[in-house]
């Protein structure tokens, strides 16, 4: 008996060939027509579940895209990255960036002690959460944001 196994894309597998969803194609008309003559069985796609690192992972990421956002976003001009900001921080303190630099670095602090609370109630018994319901639940960068 063959055996048949659906892919995450919708296609399918048989001895390492993979066969298209498609009406067109003889190797699926002929697998559809093994499993209707009982002479094969389909073996349906289960999305893996995620283990705990792998939450934490996509979390942790979702999180920081967060942070690279605003500080792509802060300011008039943005900076290149999160990194390139913070490296202003303790520099002349009327530079527009060194200002900005600062209340990301603040910023980014406040974001990953969220973040690590969140981790922390979680992990002890609290609700579990998505990376996005990670992210919607940083502060505000207007809370944080100078005014220049």
């Amino acid at each position: 008996m063959n055996t048949y196994t659906e892919t995450k894309e919708g296609s399918y597998l048989f001895n390492g060939m993979s066969i298209p969803n498609a009406e067109g194609n003889r190797h699926y008309r002929q697998m559809l027509l093994e499993i209707s003559n009982g002479e094969g069985t389909l073996t349906s796609y289960v999305e893996p579940v995620p283990t705990p690192e792998e939450k934490i992972a996509a979390i942790r990421d979702s999180v920081g895209s967060h942070i690279e956002t605003i500080a792509k976003s802060a300011g008039d001009f943005g900076f290149d990255s999160i990194l390139s900001a913070v490296s202003y921080v303790g520099g002349d303190a009327l530079d527009v960036n060194v200002i900005y630099g600062t209340a990301l670095f603040n910023y980014r602090e406040a974001c990953w002690e969220t973040a690590r609370l969140m981790l922390v109630d979680w992990q002890t018994g609290g609700a579990e959460f998505t990376p996005e319901e990670a992210v919607a639940q940083m502060p505000l960068w207007s809370d944080f944001e100078p005014e220049v």
